[in-house]
């Protein structure tokens, strides 16, 4: 509700990481929670959040996929 309201400009939440990529069903559940975006810094903090499921090492798992993709994503965004 705050980001809707505009309290919080560089957050985003269930931001899409590989939807698409693979074929048009494959990976479309896979979202970083939280991102917050810092514009100055030219920073990404990628926030995995968990709630009576999985594990903390789970969850830092996740995020390194989702920045390993990012990561992929940046090397080869002209390819397409």
């Amino acid at each position: 509700m705050l980001a809707e309201r505009g309290h919080l400009p560089e957050w985003f939440n269930q931001c899409p990481v590989a939807s698409g990529i693979t074929g048009p069903r494959v990976d479309r559940k896979r979202a970083v929670d939280l991102v917050h975006w810092s514009k100055p810094k030219k920073c990404v903090h990628l926030i995995e959040l968990k709630w009576k499921s999985n594990t903390p090492p789970y969850a830092l798992f996740e995020v390194l996929e989702y920045g390993l993709a990012y990561i992929f994503y940046r090397i080869h965004r002209g390819d397409c």
